[in-house]
């Protein structure tokens, strides 16, 4: 009959149901978000050489938004632009790392200048960091971070591994270990900082104050110190390329978006 010759017809031409015709005719928002996650999950199981990711990370976990807006919602220097301003860092905060960062040129700070009024602008920022609730690598990703370690040898290879890392932190945290990094960066190479703490050479001090605020887990093991500072000190050493955006993953990502708009 009419209705058989109609299915044998359809089975042979390889006639999509027109429910599938439409999801393949519009890529939405969902699965682009989607092609970033996988991709970019992809991209860090290679860097990493493992087979899965599952020893490191919990993948459910893995916000495909936040990774989207660690690359596109950023300033001309590369900095994360929040859109919710309540995730910011406190002004006086952020104004005592600017001046450190800008050491001797701290205008932003109305203050008058005395004998060590740095390390006490030092202090506040330390003590403001030493009381965050979670570190700013993350819990959930304490264990992605710490396998790049193993690669320490491979510079290359450990600073892709920790740029990918870093593009799947909430855009605050991000926001805020881009500020830090670059603090602790400039104070060690400026020759006219004063001591900020007697009897520690500024770039043990950095390492030592924030290596706990910026990675340590949940149950934190005596190791975990250890840890901290050899990822700490080859973050500060490297920050300017680990937080950039990874180009290669961007290009590769955008040309996977691009191709999959034009066949639909």
């Amino acid at each position: 009959n009419s209705e058989m010759w109609f299915k044998r017809h359809s089975i042979a031409i390889g006639e999509v149901p027109a429910c599938r015709l439409v999801s393949r005719r519009q890529l939405t928002e969902a699965n682009v978000e989607e092609i970033w996650k996988s991709m970019t999950l992809s991209y860090l199981q290679k860097s990493l050489g493992l087979d899965s990711l599952e020893e490191v990370l919990d993948v459910k976990l893995v916000n495909s938004k936040f990774i989207i807006h660690n690359v596109y919602s950023v300033s001309k220097q590369g900095v994360v632009i929040l859109d919710d301003k309540s995730k910011e860092l406190p002004h006086w905060v952020l104004s005592a790392m600017k001046s450190l960062a800008n050491w001797p040129n701290c205008s932003d700070l109305k203050q008058p200048l005395y004998s060590g009024f740095e390390k006490d602008v030092f202090k506040t920022i330390a003590d403001y960091y030493g009381h965050l609730k979670e570190p700013l690598l993350t819990f959930h990703l304490f264990d992605a971070f710490v396998s790049v370690l193993g690669l320490l040898q491979k510079e290359e290879m450990a600073v892709e591994a920790f740029q990918i890392c870093c593009l799947l932190l909430p855009p605050e945290n991000r926001r805020q270990l881009q500020l830090l990094m670059r603090m602790m960066a400039r104070i060690c190479l400026n020759k006219e900082m004063p001591p900020l703490c007697d009897g520690f050479g500024a770039r043990t001090l950095m390492v030592q104050t924030f290596s706990r605020s910026i990675l340590c887990s949940k149950d934190e093991v005596d190791l975990d110190e250890l840890l901290a500072a050899r990822l700490v000190t080859f973050l500060m050493d490297n920050y300017q390329e680990i937080l950039k955006v990874p180009l290669a993953l961007q290009t590769s990502i955008e040309e996977r978006v691009a191709h999959l708009r034009r066949v639909q």
